[in-house]
């Protein structure tokens, strides 16, 4: 597996998980408006029947964001792991900032006194083909 590849699985596991909480979100407001706006028959059956299907989707969801949570942890830490192994702190910087936390290429040039390019392009290809290197050792090592 190429870094990029591997560093972006973080990324998109962190996308899913913000994208799963928001419909869960929208699921529980569903199932509090749907459970009191009855029409006009206290626990009628077909108020019953849709707070039943809204209970059903919204243990589905938690149990599913649950397991995804589980996998970032997992991810997280193995990520963290593989950055922490460079040799070059400005590299391991920039990949743990990009892809661990989530910041924009602008926060990290910023913050990093380097110009957006030189960061998003330059330094960041760099970091890739140290931690590629990394990845394709540790490949061969088993």
């Amino acid at each position: 597996m190429e870094a990029r590849e591997f560093l972006q699985r973080l990324r998109r596991l962190n996308i899913t998980i913000s994208q799963k909480e928001q419909e869960l979100d929208f699921l529980r407001g569903q199932a509090e408006y749907r459970g009191y706006s009855m029409d006009g028959v206290p626990g009628s059956s077909s108020t019953t029947d849709t707070m039943g299907n809204y209970a059903a989707k919204i243990v589905d969801a938690e149990r599913e964001l649950a397991a995804d949570k589980a996998n970032l942890l997992e991810l997280r830490e193995e990520v963290v792991n593989a950055i922490q192994t460079l040799d070059d702190p400005t590299c391991a910087d920039l990949l743990y900032r990009r892809y661990v936390l989530c910041e924009s290429w602008k926060t990290i040039a910023a913050d990093m006194q380097y110009s957006h390019k030189h960061v998003s392009y330059f330094l960041h290809r760099k970091a890739l083909k140290k931690l590629n290197t990394l990845l394709h050792e540790k490949v061969k090592a088993f």
